[in-house]
């Protein structure tokens, strides 16, 4: 068997290729992707089985169902829906605003890899927000059941969970300590 046989036959049965570890098997079928419907981008993204970032997130995806297409403009999410799963960016990007009666605010725009809709995972609250498609995207979504039962198999999971809800706080805290600076100047001017 050539080098490159060796490679092969240890690559991630998903379209990337990418090497997995020998020692650790993937736990999801040769087929579970193949085909069209499932572009490099979702190769490069922490969720893919055989990436080698974010391990803990990789078991997740067996509880994902096949990514939706969504066309531009199109409502993924609606703010005040009572929240049953979360949703994995696979390709293309999303925003996410809050619908007010003065117009929506946009709050970001999220890309390949990036998660939303995960706080439904842990409260019981509708939606805090509605998140539409910018341009085409592809979304996998993650139901609650499957989702706490993959928690409960790797704990880790629940810890990188944790960590991005934090990086998320740390930004909102920067950017209200940025808004009350600036609500305190606009104070000085009166």
């Amino acid at each position: 068997m050539s080098s490159r046989s060796r490679a092969a036959s240890a690559s991630c049965p998903w379209p990337c290729g990418t090497p997995s570890r020998a020692a650790r098997p993937t736990r999801i079928s040769s087929n579970a992707c193949s085909g069209p419907a499932w572009p490099r981008a979702w190769c490069s993204s922490p969720w893919c089985p055989c990436s080698p970032r974010h391990h803990e997130e990789r078991i997740m995806i067996r509880s994902a169902e096949l990514g939706k297409h969504y066309k531009d403009g199109e409502k993924i999410v609606t703010q005040g829906d009572q929240a049953e799963s979360m949703f994995i960016i696979q390709d293309g990007e999303v925003n996410v605003f809050l619908e007010s009666a003065n117009g929506d605010i946009p709050l970001v725009v999220l890309g390949p890899g990036d998660m939303f809709g995960e706080m439904s995972m842990f409260t019981k609250q509708p939606r805090t927000a509605t998140v539409t498609a910018k341009g085409n995207a592809r979304v996998l979504t993650v139901d609650k059941r499957g989702f706490l039962r993959r928690i409960h198999e790797d704990p880790s999971l629940a810890f990188r969970i944790l960590q991005k809800l934090s990086e998320r706080i740390t930004v909102l805290n920067e950017e209200m300590s940025r808004l009350q600076e600036t609500l305190a100047q606009y104070e000085k001017q009166d």
